[in-house]
């Protein structure tokens, strides 16, 4: 957002990031394929006038409030979703709001190597800027003919700068830093303008996040995080949330509310007011905040952190108004709960999700090695069950030390027959994804 340099350097890099035949760039069908790949980028790189950019600048500083607007998504839960909580459980009682924020995890501000890795990144940021006035004399061409006899031209060294990028990829994780820092400011002011009462878990990690949504006494849940163009949502080790994250909410949950770039996008990549509607609920009613962004630096639905404020006070106020429903419904009763046993898994880079029958059931990070995840048992309710394991890092692949390791289903009442586990590997020989299907008897 500070200059269209930082944005050229996104999209070129991007470009340049998904050529597999950089390690001989010096070649005329490298070069062929590197400036179709930055002249078909260049083409999605919005032009913003330098005037337009400036007064975009200006309004996320002075007018935050008037750049973000909430839509609220209210659902009717049908009769046969209804239910009443159990006497004497915690779902007798107020319950509680949850708001997850940006911040990088614990490990990552405690480490050792903060210090070189900030150090490092840096010293790339400066590398990569001295090299960009050449590479945007490339990228600049009217047509790939032009761009390549640019670059057979010059001197540029495509296979160093994609090295430079890849690593500077690797480091992104501390730009939620500063970004985490500049959100806790926020979030501060606004707590003390607020009606309910609200707990802040400074971490939208996976499975931190997916843990509160199906916990007893959880009423509301606020997600301050990053969105995807195509309407994925990121955690704080910038991993992607799965497909199927959504699927095991608690009944006494009230309202989701959801403010990050492409927010409506979010609200269809993830069915949300499908699996908010079809849960069981002990609200007659469920809501849906989310973030409406506006057009910024000529990308479309962006949502700058200053307007979390404004958005936060809206959510608040209007639950706050909500009137208190009479219990229906039968008594919940409490879920029989399954588990996954997982060991030998040696993770060693990025972050693993974990899918059963297409639903998140958690997930594992660098330095997790035995990991039991704990699931409704009403998901392994099939004759063959598929759990799937797979990296999901932004910040390069994710990485496995072995295929030694062991995955043991505990079903209670249930026996695991005929277990079958398939290992898929990357061009380069390295570990990607696992596909594991097993059998119960009695199903």
């Amino acid at each position: 957002m500070k200059n269209l340099s930082a944005l050229f350097l996104f999209t070129i890099t991007s470009a340049l990031l998904t050529s597999s035949q950089l390690a001989s760039a010096t070649e005329p069908s490298s070069l062929l394929q590197i400036c179709t790949e930055i002249h078909d980028a260049q083409g999605d790189m919005p032009v913003t006038p330098r005037l337009k950019l400036f007064w975009d600048l200006l309004r996320v500083k002075a007018f935050p409030s008037t750049l973000v607007k909430t839509r609220e998504i209210r659902l009717p839960i049908a009769d046969a979703h209804r239910v009443q909580p159990v006497p004497g459980s915690l779902a007798s009682f107020a319950g509680y709001n949850v708001i997850f924020s940006i911040d990088p995890p614990q490990d990552v501000l405690d480490s050792a190597d903060l210090d070189a890795m900030k150090l490092r990144y840096a010293e790339l940021n400066r590398k990569i800027k001295v090299m960009l006035p050449e590479l945007r004399g490339i990228a600049s061409a009217s047509s790939v003919v032009q761009c390549v006899a640019r670059a057979e031209k010059s001197s540029f060294d495509f296979a160093s700068f994609e090295k430079l990028a890849e690593e500077r990829n690797s480091l992104r994780i501390l730009d939620q830093v500063k970004e985490a820092a500049k959100a806790d400011q926020i979030i501060e002011r606004t707590l003390g303008h607020l009606k309910l009462q609200w707990q802040v878990v400074h971490s939208t990690d996976l499975m931190a996040v997916h843990r509160a949504l199906s916990h007893p006494g959880l009423k509301n849940v606020v997600i301050l995080s990053h969105g995807l163009t195509g309407g994925k949502l990121v955690d704080s080790r910038l991993s992607e949330y799965p497909l199927g994250f959504f699927s095991d909410l608690s009944p006494e949950l009230r309202s989701i509310s959801i403010f990050a770039c492409h927010g409506e996008d979010i609200v269809k990549t993830y069915h949300l007011e499908t699996l908010v509607t079809s849960t069981l609920s002990e609200a007659g009613t469920r809501r849906i905040f989310v973030s409406d962004g506006t057009s910024l630096a000529g990308m479309e639905d962006l949502v700058p952190i200053a307007a979390f404020r404004h958005f936060m006070r809206h959510v608040d106020h209007t639950l706050f108004e909500v009137p208190a429903e009479e219990p229906m419904g039968p008594l919940e009763s409490t879920p029989a709960s399954c588990e996954a046993h997982f060991t030998g898994l040696d993770i060693t880079h990025g972050t693993f999700g974990f899918a059963l029958n297409g639903q998140f059931i958690g997930s594992a990070n660098a330095g997790d090695h035995d990991l039991v995840l704990t699931y409704p048992c009403a998901i392994a309710n099939r004759a063959r069950n598929i759990l799937v394991i797979h990296g999901i890092s932004l910040l390069g692949p994710s990485a496995i030390e072995s295929l030694d390791f062991q995955i043991v289903p505990v079903v209670p009442g249930k026996k695991i027959k005929d277990p079958t586990l398939k290992n898929y590997m990357r061009a380069d020989g390295t570990y990607q994804s696992s596909l594991y299907e097993f059998g119960l008897t009695g199903i």
